[in-house]
């Protein structure tokens, strides 16, 4: 059996044919890569780098659970008045020598007793987190408080 007669399916991995053959069978309209044993296999969903479940609260749609609870009790908080002017994800260039190196999200700002809290909801303490962190110091003067899930009250 000579190339042309073949189908492209047919084709042993490896196995040559001419550019004029390869149109004969069909072209790239009829070739098929096989990417899985099991074809009709669904591809499941991409878990989170921290393996953290995304919720939504409000509309608001939050990198975790915790840090879902976390704006519940801090709105709650807004609501009796212990704090005022809840923002969430405020961004805060970090920049060196006028060169923007990156950005730090804070989670949440508020004002508590008259001062500014930038607050990060942390499971862990990452190397880049820690590295801004410094930053934030080190530029704007902020001391960033973090929040741990198992953590009741704010310090």
């Amino acid at each position: 059996m000579t190339s042309t007669n073949k189908k492209i399916s047919e084709l042993r991995s490896g196995e040559r044919v001419s550019l004029k053959d390869f149109h004969a069978m069909g072209g790239l309209s009829k070739a098929r890569i096989k990417t899985s044993s099991k074809p009709d296999q669904k591809e499941k969903p991409k878990n989170s780098k921290y393996r953290a479940k995304k919720v939504e609260i409000d509309g608001i749609t939050f990198d975790s659970g915790h840090e879902g609870a976390r704006y519940r009790d801090l709105k709650v908080l807004e609501r009796v008045g212990e704090i005022e002017n809840l923002r969430l994800q405020v961004a805060y260039p970090l920049e060196i020598n006028g060169i923007l190196i990156c950005k730090y999200y804070a989670d949440f700002v508020y004002v508590k007793d008259g001062e500014e809290v930038v607050e990060d909801v942390k499971g862990f303490r990452t190397k880049e987190y820690n590295l801004k962190k410094k930053m934030m110091k080190a530029i704007y003067g902020i001391d960033i408080f973090e929040y741990y899930h198992n953590q009741k009250k704010l310090k």
